[in-house]
């Protein structure tokens, strides 16, 4: 299913610059993170666009980062449009919401500007990715499906439910129950357990494309520029930020 992207109706990228207390540049921020700092006494504002933080952080780990010390436009990446904007994530929710806490507090460099336009174009490109990422791994888009657990959830759903159900109707479902249960008499306690069941099969997250997917790749540095790749051989940007690498190392 392609998503519709969400318009951001302000800057994206904000660019405070945060400063040490010793005034050494330590990254970029949100105008929006710059005053939750500030506004806590963890942070006083130099400028409009500078905080210098009020106690000694625990890591510099990204002063020697170019692509997070460098300041980006809140542009659109692919045609430079400055309408319409919204947030890309270059990896789709579908498979990095089973990441790793750290991998996904880390995911700022693949999180990118593009227009509407521009972002439901890529979103059907990358439908066509998930299909053949689909049929590798065995994954189907629609996740792996009981056809006979998804009848018994109907079933039971509808005895629980509905109170006009034809006779012949009715003895229909309760067949779906019987079979499952394994036994004639089913009480509103049964039906209620395969609802319960049912619907814990359905939305079991192992049974997920992405779940599947990301359970089944041996080298997730891979799966990342699979897809980094894939948005610049499709869509051809002309406005990357700067240092922005499609080989950046995932921190895992």
């Amino acid at each position: 299913m392609i998503k519709k992207a969400h318009v951001v109706g302000k800057s994206i990228y904000g660019n405070v610059r945060v400063l040490a207390p010793d005034g050494q540049q330590l990254c970029r921020t949100t105008l929006e993170r710059a005053n939750w700092y500030v506004d806590r006494n963890l942070a006083v504002r130099i400028d409009g666009d500078i905080i210098q933080l009020t106690f000694e952080p625990q890591a510099r780990t990204d002063v020697d980062d170019p692509f997070l010390q460098s300041e980006k436009k809140d542009i659109c990446v692919v045609c430079g449009s400055i309408e319409k904007l919204s947030r890309h994530h270059i990896i789709p929710h579908s498979y990095r919401r089973y990441f790793s806490k750290k991998t996904k507090s880390h995911c700022c460099h693949d999180v990118v500007i593009t227009c509407v336009p521009c972002h439901e174009q890529y979103e059907k490109k990358a439908e066509e990715l998930k299909e053949k990422l689909a049929k590798q791994y065995d994954a189907p888009i629609a996740g792996h499906i009981d056809l006979d657990m998804v009848g018994l959830m109907k079933a039971a759903y509808a005895l629980k439910t509905s109170n006009n159900i034809p006779e012949h109707r009715e003895k229909q479902l309760l067949n779906v129950l019987r079979k499952f249960f394994n036994k004639e008499d089913i009480s509103k306690r049964d039906i209620e357990i395969a609802v319960e069941h049912a619907k814990n099969y359905v939305n079991n997250p192992e049974n997920k494309h992405g779940k599947i997917v990301i359970s089944k790749i041996n080298n997730l540095q891979s799966f990342y520029e699979l897809w980094r790749y894939h948005f610049l051989h499709t869509m051809n940007p002309q406005h990357m930020p700067e240092h922005w690498n499609p080989r950046r190392k995932v921190r895992q």
